[in-house]
């Protein structure tokens, strides 16, 4: 009939809003559980808001299939719509009243983890320390494992309810010397955090523990619940014995990888080397051991061995960093000027081996020593180690980097000695020790610049040049100092602050094209004078500001014998950008170079000719009266 009718004597369910009296609240409440539409429209549907006038609770209305979406005890929304409807907070919440930590702070958060279950969750409980049985230590008895007689507490998605698995093995992880509530719970959720949680059980002689499972589904281990031992009243955290699977039985660290078998834990292999190396220096030995405590990257390896896997981040390509004795040495073979030397390491490095998933060593490796010439003191010697170190863990070259295996001592002299593997010398000049720059055909630039034969004749000059050199790129010229005698066909310009000249053999610098350093002969160049800089700061800054522009070379400095004339030496393009008259810099550089200051100097001469001509008549006409 298309108009609005009534149903008589329909059964409803009425939603209690309790203690709601502010208008603004009971709004905003009825709003919350009306605000899925679809829901009100075609599951259950909301029929209005009534009010008890007893109680003056307003009451909101839905038709009588709202149980089947909402449980009728508490009136929280199911898991699912099922035939046999399991609310899992009312099956949490009686738990609440069978069990206690005997700490009201514990029993809090146990409850709050308990009201975020869901399906997908095992409950997180507080498990009696009596519910384990078959207790077995293991090792350093961090983590123990036993058998949970009543089991954990999951939701079974066949039988849509919440049951126990009886006779559950599991993992106890102890957290000692944890007496404080707030560092148990700190504790505890720490661990959990990658870990979906069961529950809490306590040991009545003394450790808080809790319990995890891995879940099939997830492809992770859940966490049981937290118990306490009644003796030593240490807090203990239960996990399925999956939990192995990912931490080591014997220290409780997690596993660099999940694997299947052989599982191995490096931090173990190398601590159980410990008490088999010293360095004979105890702050050497406590500096490996702090680097080792950072990250379980770092590792302590034995006396003619190892000490520590030094790495920003570790990964199974890379060696452990050790302590090795001189006498691992043979065939040692100096190099250029004997910071660098290679010898033979007859036991080799240790690394890890992925096909064997351990650590093992490689002999009769060819590796590079590198002295820590006059380092005594122990902090330079720990600095020095750090930055070489350094170097290799930000290095450029990551598919074939050189590795550094150790610290030694030459029982001899004393001096220290970093080990790196043979690559080293890909990256640092075998002559001088000195990183490359590129890697090129010609490669070590101080190298080149310390094979040149020469001196100005004045200290502060000479260093000054030696600064300028060490500031060397690949883009530069070397700055040199020339001989006045290399220069030939001198030609002055003007005012005789520019000259050209050619000379005979130019300063060293690096073509790419041939990848490597050369001269080249007979090359045109400008030759700027300093004209009366006698004093050599003097010299020095002025030599700085003309070679601060970049935009030609600055090859050198000369000085001419015979005026003693300080000299800068430019490439022949110099003249390209100053006024080869007088030797002040264009405004621009352009076809027609035009300078300004000539210019005017031309303007004002022809400006004082004129006035002296026009002078000249007037004299000549007084003369003639």
């Amino acid at each position: 009939d298309n108009e609005l009718i009534r149903n008589l004597n329909e059964k409803v369910v009425l939603r209690y809003l309790h203690n709601s009296r502010d208008i603004k609240e009971i709004i905003n409440k009825v709003e919350s559980y009306l605000n899925n539409k679809l829901l009100s429209l075609i599951l259950h549907k909301s029929y209005g808001l009534s009010r008890n006038p007893v109680t003056n609770d307003y009451i909101l209305i839905f038709s009588n299939n709202y149980l089947d979406y909402y449980c009728e005890k508490c009136g929280n929304k199911y898991e699912k719509n099922t035939d046999d409807k399991q609310c899992i907070p009312c099956q949490v919440n009686h738990l609440k009243n069978n069990w206690t930590s005997g700490n009201e702070i514990i029993d809090n958060f146990i409850q709050e983890k308990q009201s975020v279950c869901n399906e997908n969750d095992a409950v997180f409980e507080w498990i009696s320390y009596n519910e384990f049985i078959d207790i077995e230590e293991i090792e350093d008895k961090c983590l123990t494992t036993a058998i949970w007689k009543e089991g954990p507490l999951h939701y079974d998605k066949d039988e849509n309810k919440l049951i126990r698995k009886s006779n559950k093995r599991v993992v106890l992880k102890y957290l000692h010397n944890s007496q404080y509530t707030k560092e148990i719970i700190n504790k505890v959720e720490s661990y959990l955090k990658d870990f979906q949680v069961y529950g809490l059980p306590q040991n009545p002689y003394q450790n808080y523990g809790l319990s995890q499972h891995l879940l099939q589904d997830y492809n992770s281990h859940q966490s049981y619940g937290l118990s306490q031992n009644p003796v030593t009243n240490d807090c203990i955290l239960i996990y399925s014995d999956n939990y192995l699977n990912y931490y080591c039985e014997k220290c409780g660290n997690k596993y660099r990888k999940n694997i299947d078998s052989n599982k191995q834990c490096l931090p173990c292999q190398v601590n159980h080397l410990k008490n088999n190396w010293t360095s004979g220096n105890e702050i050497i030995d406590n500096f490996i051991q702090e680097k080792q405590s950072e990250y379980n990257k770092n590792y302590m390896i034995p006396y003619n061995m190892f000490v520590e896997e030094k790495q920003s981040k570790y990964n199974e390509n890379n060696t452990v960093f050790e302590w090795i004795s001189y006498s691992e040495f043979i065939d040692i073979k100096e190099l250029g000027n004997k910071c660098l030397t290679t010898a033979m390491w007859k036991e080799g490095p240790l690394h890890y081996d992925k096909d064997e998933s351990e650590l093992i060593r490689k002999s009769n490796k060819r590796v590079v020593l590198r002295y820590l010439h006059n380092s005594q003191d122990t902090r330079e010697i720990i600095n020095k180690v750090e930055s070489y170190t350094q170097a290799y863990m930000f290095g450029i070259d990551f598919q074939n980097p050189y590795q550094d295996y150790g610290l030694s001592q030459n029982p001899d002299t004393n001096n220290y000695i970093l080990v790196f593997n043979n690559n080293y010398l890909d990256y640092y000049c075998e002559k001088c020790g000195n990183k490359y720059r590129k890697d090129t055909d010609d490669k070590c630039i101080p190298c080149h610049i310390n094979h040149l034969d020469w001196t100005s004749g004045n200290e502060a000059i000479d260093n000054f040049i030696q600064e300028k050199q060490s500031k060397y790129n690949e883009n530069n010229v070397v700055f040199e100092w020339i001989s006045y005698s290399e220069f030939i066909d001198i030609k002055e310009i003007e005012d005789k602050c520019l000259i050209t000249a050619i000379v005979k053999e130019s300063p060293l610098h690096y073509d790419k094209d041939e990848n490597k350093f050369i001269k080249k002969s007979n090359e045109k160049v400008v030759l700027r004078y300093l004209h009366n800089s006698q004093d050599t700061k003097e010299i020095i800054n002025k030599v700085e500001s003309y070679s601060q522009v970049y935009r030609h070379q600055c090859y050198g400095l000369s000085q001419n014998p015979d005026t003693n004339d300080y000299i800068l030496i430019f490439s022949n393009h110099y003249l390209d950008y100053y006024c080869e008259k007088c030797g002040n810099e264009y405004r621009k550089n352009t076809d027609g170079k035009q300078c300004i200051t000539c210019q005017k100097s031309n303007q004002n001469a022809m400006k004082m000719i004129q006035y002296l001509n026009g002078y000249h008549i007037v004299s000549l006409l007084i003369l003639k009266k």
